[in-house]
């Protein structure tokens, strides 16, 4: 055969394989926001995120969430199921337990007991002091859990994202995988569920988000829960009780950037960190589900991947942006959220072998 019918042939091949290969997702058009930069406006940075104190790790890697503990010490959960134990005088790192899964999200409730939202595993709670691990639920609504990802306990109840009921973090390959393949798809199979710790009962909150991820409480003191939506960049509320139970508000919109972890500080602002920047490939296929089925069956290399510019933010209770921390250095990136502390601000990781903290916290 020649040189040039083995390339046409290749050609063919190739194009029948990007056309037509079967892929995990079924695209659904959506139209993206227009994306407002984080270099101008509203968003424009406040602090340089380098300006912190980087607080390296000790070998392990992917600080996702913080929760402050009764003891006034830091935890923190890593990519190798570990759960860290920080001491904010001595900045000693002790790995007090180990889930055998991925644990994202993790709170403190009234009763002591750490809770943890594990992608692989479910809704989980961890004696600190014994590492006593339990597991609380796996399934809500007749579906399994499939991605646990944040989580805020308030009384005796835990809120908690599931955020994909199609793209589990195990099956897919993993949490980043998965999560590509939510947003890709943009089908909003993810939903918020709510553990009733007194009668061990999960039920469904709300449904029909796309990549629901961060919680916490509101800043209003009233019945509702905010929850960071990936993949619309945007802040909601969602109502708790009564008869507008799982009834949504939109507090902040169109971000530029996606929202992963949300937590409301003692300053009653929401601090939200954005993994990237918006993905241009991402917001410009919103209405060409085809292209998308094609960027799926891209070798991994070339499929969208975060783009490496560290932001967090703060919001007030109106959505107003009153922060901005920002790396474009990347040397601080994918930063998943903060904790606010009464004397320190702590900025998560979803990769990196540390975390940064600012201590005073800003004004």
């Amino acid at each position: 055969m020649s040189i040039f019918r083995t390339i046409i042939l290749i050609v063919i091949l190739a194009a029948g394989y990007l056309a037509f290969w079967p892929v995990p997702i079924d695209p659904v058009a959506w139209t993206s926001p227009e994306d407002p930069g984080l270099e101008s406006g509203a968003y424009a940075a406040t602090h340089d995120i380098l300006d912190g104190e980087i607080i390296d790790l000790g070998g392990f890697d992917g600080p996702e969430d913080f929760a402050e503990g009764p003891d006034g010490a830091i935890y923190t959960a890593v990519h190798d199921g570990s759960i860290l134990k920080f001491d904010p005088a001595s900045k000693e790192i002790t790995a007090i337990a180990r889930t055998e899964g991925r644990p994202l999200g993790v709170d403190f409730g009234d009763d002591g007991l750490l809770y943890i939202a594990d992608a692989y595993l479910g809704l989980l709670s961890l004696d600190v002091d014994t590492g006593a691990l339990q597991v609380l639920a796996t399934e809500a609504g007749g579906l399994p859990i499939l991605y646990a990802d944040d989580l805020e306990v308030i009384g005796r109840k835990v809120y908690f994202s599931d955020a994909s009921t199609k793209f589990g973090a195990t099956s897919a390959g993993g949490t980043l995988d998965s999560s590509i393949l939510e947003l890709m798809e943009h089908g909003k199979t993810g939903r918020v569920l709510v553990h009733d710790l007194d009668t061990s009962e999960t039920e469904v909150l709300a449904t029909g988000f796309s990549f629901p991820n961060g919680v916490t409480r509101s800043a209003t003191g009233g019945s509702e829960i905010i929850v960071a939506e990936t993949g619309l960049y945007r802040l909601l509320a969602i109502e708790t009780e009564g008869p507008r139970r799982g009834e949504v508000t939109v507090i902040a919109d169109a971000m530029p950037g996606f929202p992963d972890n949300v937590e409301l500080g003692p300053d009653g602002l929401y601090w939200v960190g954005l993994t990237s920047p918006r993905l241009p490939g991402i917001d410009a296929l919103s209405e060409q589900p085809f292209l998308r089925k094609v960027a799926v069956r891209l070798p991994r290399a070339l499929r969208p991947k975060p783009l490496l510019h560290g932001a967090v933010m703060s919001f007030d209770a109106e959505g107003r942006v009153r922060h901005s921390f920002q790396d474009p250095t990347g040397q601080i990136a994918t930063t998943a959220g903060a904790l606010r502390t009464e004397d320190a601000l702590y900025i998560s990781r979803l990769e990196g072998p540390n975390f940064v903290r600012f201590s005073p916290g800003p004004d």
